[in-house]
């Protein structure tokens, strides 16, 4: 891998998502049936999440707690 490939894959599976935003997965789905957090589904089996949409909910959990 070069160090101009992400660490991470563009879309992520629900698991690896909550991992990349340090969240739990019940936390996670939470967010995604609140439409938080954007996914997609391709198939009725699969949903994945943007990393950029992971990326920008990080930066919202980030300025909350400066705020505090």
């Amino acid at each position: 891998m070069s160090s101009q490939e992400p660490a991470f894959p563009l879309l992520l599976r629900p698991n690896l998502a909550a991992s990349y935003i340090g969240i739990s997965r019940t936390e996670l789905f939470r967010l995604l049936r609140e439409g938080v957090i954007p996914s997609e589904l391709p198939s009725p089996r699969v949903r994945l999440i943007p990393r950029s949409a992971c990326d920008a909910y990080a930066a919202t959990l980030a300025a909350r707690a400066l705020e505090e």
